[in-house]
């Protein structure tokens, strides 16, 4: 939003630069940008130059911010829901005799063990934990959703951006086999649609995601006035 605000006003300001110019002498062309709320390539006074500078920056630490947000969401809510059914951590993987002898009571050595599964699975990578919760926690895939893939390919351009200097990776192109329009060493350009799109099917995954988990977890709400 900062930066849409900033872009807009810097085009108006361009504008306007624009339209004297053309009062003076109607020969010169009104020269417009075609989309306001993006920044102006072509803005010459102090203001367009810096913001030129920070706009790319920004935007990539929001995006990446928005992707990491979703990420521990799912961190969170997983944990909430081992802790209410501790069961489904069983399995036939064994602990140490010092991992249990460290720990003073059961419900330690249970939380002990909840925590590192926790870390195992933010290992795993946004597909793999997201059919991990499908399976484990009987939720319906969320593989079957229509911005499934959108979100796959969101946490891979930001990984992109952290690991690899804001270019595509090798990565990217073997989890993304569809992007065809896209090589390594690509550069991503960040933008407020993707921004908003990833907003709004992160906020389609979630309402999905705690749907079914809130009611066969029995977990807590929060409720607003």
């Amino acid at each position: 939003m900062f930066v849409s605000v900033c872009a807009f006003a810097d085009n108006a300001a361009h504008v306007a630069k624009s339209i004297q110019g053309h009062l003076s002498d109607p020969a010169i062309p009104i020269k417009k940008n075609e989309d306001p709320f993006r920044v102006n390539p072509e803005a010459t006074n102090l203001f367009g130059k810096e913001l030129r500078k920070v706009s790319a920056p920004l935007l990539e630490m929001v995006f990446s911010r928005l992707v990491d947000n979703l990420s521990s969401y799912l961190s969170s809510v997983t944990r909430e829901c081992l802790v209410s059914k501790h069961e489904i951590l069983r399995s036939k993987e064994t602990i140490t005799f010092e991992l249990a002898l460290n720990c003073d009571s059961m419900e330690e050595l249970r939380e002990l063990i909840v925590d590192r599964k926790i870390d195992e699975l933010a290992y795993l990578g946004f597909g793999k934990l997201s059919d991990w919760i499908s399976e484990r926690l009987g939720i319906d895939s969320p593989r079957r959703l229509p911005f499934y893939n959108h979100l796959v390919e969101s946490v891979e351009i930001r990984n992109c951006i952290i690991h690899n200097g804001s270019r595509i990776g090798h990565k990217y192109l073997r989890t993304m086999p569809s992007a065809l329009q896209v090589q390594l060493n690509d550069h991503i350009d960040v933008d407020i649609d993707m921004i908003y799109c990833f907003s709004r099917a992160a906020a389609e995954y979630v309402c999905c995601l705690e749907a079914g988990l809130i009611e066969k977890f029995a977990l807590p709400t929060s409720s607003t006035s």
